[in-house]
């Protein structure tokens, strides 16, 4: 099992372990598989389940959870030395970028100072990195 990005839907884990949806979410529950975020935009809709990929891989081969410094991950998800954009955290997160739009629109995350959304090529606006930072910490299953 192997993603280009780190972090990975529900279907894909549970795909990967061969479980099914409330297998898996025993598995988080009880923390075996770790660490998962909760990124919906709003929290009536569906829940929007992204767990790091090496924590799914690494409980299928040990049965255990991954050791990991949760602060640690959460920075290595969003590096400092790399501009931080919708598309940049959209592949981050492995999810749309319309999910990124209503995360701002909501307020869960913010622009970067100055910045503004602009339709089109090119228009892909940057995001405050402690804004993100903040979301994932906050969203932590």
């Amino acid at each position: 099992m192997t993603s280009a990005r780190p972090l990975i839907d529900a279907s894909y884990a549970q795909s990967e372990l061969d479980v099914d949806e409330d297998q898996l979410v025993e598995l988080l529950e009880e923390g075996l598989i770790a660490p998962c975020f909760s990124i919906s935009a709003a929290p009536s809709r569906r829940r929007e389940l992204r767990i790091l990929q090496a924590g799914v891989i690494y409980y299928a081969a040990t049965q255990r959870p991954l050791p990991c410094n949760l602060e640690e991950v959460i920075s290595d998800l969003i590096p400092v030395d790399s501009p931080l954009t919708v598309q940049t955290f959209r592949r981050t997160l492995n999810c749309s970028a319309s999910l990124i739009y209503a995360l701002l629109a909501a307020r869960l995350i913010a622009l970067a100072p100055g910045e503004i959304p602009k339709p089109g090529p090119g228009g892909c606006p940057r995001l405050d990195r402690k804004s993100c930072l903040g979301f994932l910490t906050l969203r932590v299953v």
